[in-house]
């Protein structure tokens, strides 16, 4: 068996991260033609290809995803290494980078990641928002350091990644004052009744506490709109489409940001949000200072 080439199997990550040869050629200061004699000998090595064109693209194999998946836990653990050593220098910058589902909140999310950019390290941050079983693919690949959602990981998907409670909070039933000035009714319930209301897509762990709570009341709610993402609901909410529904620690942020007001809390349901990492040999720091923050901030209950 022919012993691999680290800097070759180095250039077939790169090339399969940044989708191309030229794009890695930038990125690693080469030409091309110096970086597709290595990915050739690589596969020489290797005795299989790892790349197929189609037209200008250059697509992965079956024997290509299988390498670049031993690729990403091989460099993966080199950045850990480097982020250990770098911890005992003074003044250290390392990267952290984080995935962040669309349905959570981004004022929510931003307090989340203050602690852990600040403090003794000088921390450079990336953020990258998607659907949590794409995120949970890169985590899985130590593409990303955490990933913040609002649903924790099921068994079924990986052993190997794990869920972290940072806390939990009430839900706010909240809209525009012209909006509320329409509601009939004595009880919270018959005035969510009365309005409409916009809701985040069934996916999602705020949906499915809410649907809960329509169901304990009997309730058949008017839906002016569903959407994934929760920055755009709150854009509507803002324009009096409908009632939005929030964690209740965001109440006074939305009446001093979007002009809404709280029309009531739910006496049942309580949203929880989950730090999804990856099993390491290391935990970095700035992810360790992210959950300490959130369990001082966010009681569990």
């Amino acid at each position: 068996m022919n012993p691999i080439n680290f800097q070759h199997l180095y250039y077939f990550w790169m090339v399969a991260k940044h989708g191309g040869i030229s794009p890695a050629c930038r990125e690693l200061h080469l030409t091309q033609p110096t970086v597709s004699a290595q990915l050739k000998t690589l596969e020489a090595s290797l005795g299989v290809p790892l790349f197929q064109r189609d037209g200008k693209k250059l697509n992965l194999t079956p024997q290509g995803r299988v390498a670049l998946d031993y690729a990403n836990q091989i460099f993966g653990l080199g950045q850990e290494l480097s982020q250990a050593i770098q911890g005992h220098r003074a003044n250290p910058t390392m990267d952290l980078t984080v995935g962040v589902t669309d349905v959570l909140p981004k004022h929510l999310v931003y307090q989340f990641l203050i602690p852990a950019i600040t403090g003794e390290f000088n921390v450079r941050l990336r953020c990258y928002e998607g659907k949590l079983g794409a995120l949970l693919l890169d985590l899985a690949n130590h593409r990303l350091d955490v990933v913040l959602s609002d649903s924790p990981i099921y068994q079924d998907i990986s052993t190997e990644l794990h869920s972290h409670v940072l806390g939990d909070c009430g839900l706010a039933a909240m809209g525009t004052p012209r909006l509320l000035a329409g509601a009939s009714g004595t009880t919270l319930p018959a005035k969510v009744q009365s309005l409409p209301v916009l809701l985040p897509t069934a996916n999602t762990g705020l949906r499915r506490l809410l649907d809960r709570w329509f169901d304990q009341y009997g309730l058949s709610v008017k839906v002016a709109g569903e959407f994934e993402d929760s920055g755009l609901l709150k854009v509507f909410a803002q324009q009096g489409f409908g009632l939005c529904f929030v964690p209740e620690v965001l109440a006074e942020f939305l009446t001093q940001t979007h002009g809404l007001q709280l029309l009531g809390r739910l006496d049942s349901g309580r949203t929880k949000f989950y730090a999804l990492t990856a099993e390491r040999m290391f935990q970095h720091p700035a992810v360790t200072r992210l959950k300490q923050a959130a369990h001082e901030r966010l009681a569990v209950s």
